[in-house]
């Protein structure tokens, strides 16, 4: 028995909450973290311009964007339209990055 005992791998716990958190934000993260949070957010904006364009198809006209958002510089303008797909993607996105 003890021969079997000494033989046995040792398996990493998990703590209390089951979530074992992958990769912290910090300096050196900081830039995956705007990129994989940027990428949810463009994702999660065309999946809702995707359900939005569906639904009017079938007849069910909805428009819950606002925007656009954003500024003029006379040299440089930036406009950003948000859905609520831009918002819902935040969760996921973070949660992805934890992940990593």
């Amino acid at each position: 028995m003890a021969a079997r005992d000494s033989a046995c791998v040792r398996v990493a716990s998990v703590p209390a909450g089951g979530y074992n958190a992958g990769m912290k934000l910090n300096s050196k993260t900081r830039g995956t973290f705007v990129g994989v949070l940027f990428l949810s957010l463009l994702i999660g904006t065309l999946v809702w311009e995707i359900i939005e364009r569906l639904f009017g198809g079938f007849g069910v006209p909805i428009d819950l964007s606002v925007g656009p958002l954003g500024f003029d510089a006379y040299v440089v303008a930036v406009w950003v339209r948000a859905n609520p797909g831009t918002a819902a993607a935040v969760y996921p996105g973070i949660r992805f990055f934890q992940s990593l």
